[in-house]
């Protein structure tokens, strides 16, 4: 019984990214490395997406990626209270939906004269 289920999390992210539809949590370890190996396309856009989330504000980063990338059903607008601070990744390709955290690249905080 117990190697059932240790075999069920070893094929977990290998089903995962060979399934058309569905959600894939891209935090689950193994899972970019299984989308790489089964779905070279998408890794290459899922890779440039959390590229451009981690160094564009959000607000403007949607647009580009939906633009961009191909992706649709982009949100990025949801933040994880962290240290650092995470922000959620959901967009979907084809017809699967991704979720990931990525840490953005955040300006320095600056003093700014009071009024």
């Amino acid at each position: 019984m117990h190697k059932l289920i240790a075999l069920l999390f070893v094929v977990s992210p290998m089903a995962h990214a060979g399934m058309v539809g569905g959600v894939i949590d891209l935090t689950n370890p193994g899972a970019l490395e299984s989308l790489r190996d089964h779905r070279p396309g998408h890794y290459a856009k899922v890779r440039a997406i959390l590229a451009v989330a981690e160094t564009r504000p959000a607000i403007t980063a949607g647009h580009w990626i939906e633009a961009r990338l191909g992706a649709s059903d982009v949100e990025l607008l949801q933040w994880r209270v962290s240290d650092p601070p995470r922000l959620q990744v959901s967009f979907t390709l084809d017809q699967t939906r991704y979720t990931a955290q990525v840490v953005p690249v955040l300006p320095p905080a600056r003093a700014v004269p009071a009024r």
